[in-house]
């Protein structure tokens, strides 16, 4: 063999993986996020309104560090909490509502791999209580509209 074809693949495998992550661009958010969100959520919280001074048109669509996985976990955080959309406004159907939630989950799992393989804070705890949090939402929801119909 080569012997600089021996020290590339020799450095390459010394390389931490978080300088190999740096080209990775990060996680991007499923399309179907900004669909959900055009129906939902953009009357209140777009770019001219920033209600509770969030601007869901100005975060990034990808997840590329912890600052950014904190900000879609916040707004997984209050969907899986039927805080949003709030009751007085159009509620999703409990497919769309699952679907986004699980988008979100998958996009955030993947994210949480991607910083951990290259060396990110991103809390693996924060994630598990989330998905705790996530089942436990929806087993109440279950049960109240069962016990309401």
């Amino acid at each position: 063999m080569n012997k600089t074809l021996l020290i590339l693949l020799l450095g390459a495998l010394i390389v931490p993986a978080s300088a190999r992550a740096e080209s990775v661009d990060g996680i991007a958010m499923p399309t179907s996020i900004d669909a959900f969100f055009g129906k939902y959520c953009y009357d209140c919280h777009d770019a001219a309104t920033k209600k509770a001074d969030l601007n869901l048109e100005g975060l990034t669509r990808t997840i590329a560090n912890d600052t950014d996985a904190q900000h879609w976990q916040d707004i997984l955080d209050q969907l899986n909490a039927g805080e949003m959309p709030p009751r007085k406004k159009e509620q999703p159907s409990r497919k769309e509502l699952s679907a986004a939630i699980g988008d979100l989950t998958r996009a955030l799992d993947d994210a949480q791999a991607m910083l951990k393989d290259s060396g990110g804070a991103m809390s693996v705890l924060r994630i598990w209580r989330s998905s705790t949090r996530t089942l436990m939402n929806c087993h109440s929801r279950m049960s109240t509209e069962r016990s309401s119909q």
